[in-house]
């Protein structure tokens, strides 16, 4: 299992992560995960969290239902339940990227240099997976206006020296000739194989179908969702099926 929070001591703001609108939908499950474990023995706080995290997230799958278990668990009184849960959960995700990697290992290894948009901690740690087999791999990273969500995943790329480049939106018609694969995380896998992701994701899927580049979408089982949300922020959007190489997952 892998190693959960390096510093329970530091305290996590609730606001910072309902009002989070750079990270990707994995990272913000993440430091939800570690608000409720470092508030596991508080149930009114628990209660809150919740409840304020159903409001903000309606669109996040991954989220919803695991507040749906700890809802009920919390209604029933059962806190050591409760306390398991979390820990199972934070636990049961630092292991789901191992398990897409392994799935999408063969793909991947065929191509050296990848193109992808926004901040994703599943592609991240695709990523430091994938440069252990492949010493070559670059990856283009658009920088997803306005949030500029793409400058964090570069300098997180960078800091394990993963070699990459953040270039602009306006400039992907042109790297994309240089492009073996496009990479997208999701927030959404909708049951008729398209995916929602941060906006700007459709257009490269568009440009890779264009140039017939892959496209491959890395996501966890979690994203998965039987109906579709339609109302979604507009820092989303849909990527669909026909523009879709294939989609990973674990």
């Amino acid at each position: 299992m892998t190693t959960i929070s390096k510093n329970e001591n530091k305290k996590i703001s609730l606001n910072s992560i309902l009002n989070d609108k750079v990270h990707g939908s994995s990272e913000i499950l993440k430091r939800f995960l570690d608000y409720l474990y470092e508030n596991r023995k508080d149930p009114t706080k628990l209660k809150s969290a919740l409840l304020s995290a159903r409001k903000k997230f309606p669109h996040f799958p991954a989220i919803i239902e695991i507040i749906n278990d700890l809802q009920i668990q919390l209604k029933e009184n059962n806190y050591i339940t409760v306390n398991v849960l979390i820990a199972v959960y934070r636990a049961i995700e630092g292991d789901v990227y191992k398990i897409i990697f392994e799935n999408a290992e063969t793909e991947l290894l065929k191509h050296n240099i990848f193109l992808t948009i926004s901040h994703s901690k599943t592609l991240i740690e695709i990523f430091k997976l994938l440069k252990k087999e492949n010493k070559k791999i670059k990856v283009f990273v658009s920088e997803s206006r306005p949030k500029n969500e793409g400058k964090l995943l570069s300098e997180e790329l960078k800091r394990n020296k993963i070699k990459n480049q953040l270039i602009t939106e306006a400039s992907t018609g042109k790297i994309i000739k240089q492009i073996d694969a496009v990479i997208l995380g999701a927030d959404q896998v909708l049951k008729n194989g398209s995916i929602v992701n941060k906006t700007g994701s459709r257009m490269l899927a568009i440009l890779a179908k264009y140039e017939r580049i892959p496209v491959y979408v890395l996501a966890s089982k979690s994203k998965l969702i039987t109906k579709q949300i339609t109302n979604l922020p507009d820092e989303f959007e849909m990527v669909e099926k026909r523009l879709i190489t294939k989609i990973i997952t674990d």
